[in-house]
Formats: structure tokens, C-alpha cells, sequence
């Protein structure tokens, strides 16, 4: 793969390619996310960094994540498994502090994943202690980054 990488990180229209199908969130092989970071072509790596920062902006550290399949062939997360956004990488992998003690990142387009809804994160926070609430609403409000949560946030802080 890394080899691969080398040999190929000149070739624009293969890379190029790549890009489309990350902008799709098809999902990447090693491989090609291989081609991707040894990249050396300044107007690509911009496009790259571009995708990478929507994910951050999509994903932020707190947003809380439903797995449903991760395609890993040797030790995947069981589907079903809910976890909390740690950051996103540069390469636009979701690094994850999975419910279950793992800590194993998803790839956009190659694992299928979601956010939790709404309903799903206040039926997770009937069952936690009043600081587990609040430090999950600071986190859901960062996450979703709409002013009025952020603002509601701002004032329990306060009230403090």
C-alpha cells in the first residue's frame, strides 16, 4: 500500500478520481487514503483539507455517534455500539471513545454511521447524574452549534 502510495502520488487523474469519491463519502480503501496523504500537488491538498474540514464541522468532539456497520475485517465494532466523537483527522477519520471502552475511528463512506437523534440523546440522559447531564447538554449544544443551545449552555454556567 505504501508503496503504491509513492509510485502513484504524481498521478493526478487516478487522484483526482479519489477525490470524487471521498466528496461522495463512497468510502476509501487503505490504499487509496494511502494516495491521498503522500499527495504532493498543491490544488489537490487543498481540496483534500477542504473535505476534511467539512467532517470536522460535521462531526465535532461531543457529538454522539450510532454505529451501525464498520467495515473492519479483522476487529470491527459491534454494530449497534454508540460512542462520543474524540476529533477528526486531517485525513477526515471520526476518532471515536466508543460506549464500550474502543477507541477504533470511522471512515465516512466506508463504515456506516449517525448521529443520535434528539429523542435518542434525552432517553440517554434520563439515566445519568445531574453533572452527566449538564457536561452531555454542553456537548450536544456544541455539537448541533445553534445559537440558542449555545446561549442556554452560556446561562446554566452562569447560574453556576
Amino acid at each position: 500500500t505504501l508503496s503504491y502510495a509513492e509510485k502513484n502520488k504524481h498521478n493526478e487523474p487516478l487522484i483526482r478520481s479519489i477525490v470524487e469519491k471521498a466528496k461522495l463519502r463512497k468510502g476509501l480503501s487503505h490504499r487509496e487514503a494511502a494516495i491521498l496523504l503522500d499527495c504532493d500537488i498543491p490544488e489537490i491538498n487543498k481540496e483534500i483539507f477542504a473535505l476534511a474540514e467539512q467532517i470536522k464541522k460535521d462531526y465535532p468532539e461531543g457529538t454522539r455517534i450510532y454505529l451501525s456497520f464498520m467495515n473492519d475485517p479483522y476487529a470491527p465494532v459491534e454494530p449497534g455500539t454508540r460512542g462520543t466523537v474524540d476529533f477528526v483527522d486531517d485525513a477526515g477519520s471520526v476518532h471515536m471513545k466508543w460506549d464500550n471502552g474502543r477507541t477504533l475511528a470511522l471512515i465516512p463512506g466506508e463504515d456506516s454511521f449517525r448521529k443520535l437523534t434528539a429523542q435518542e440523546l434525552a432517553e440517554e440522559n434520563k439515566h445519568l447524574s445531574l453533572d452527566e447531564q449538564i457536561d452531555a447538554a454542553k456537548s450536544s449544544a456544541l455539537s448541533n452549534k445553534t445559537a440558542s443551545e449555545n446561549v442556554k449552555i452560556k446561562k446554566q454556567d452562569i447560574e453556576k
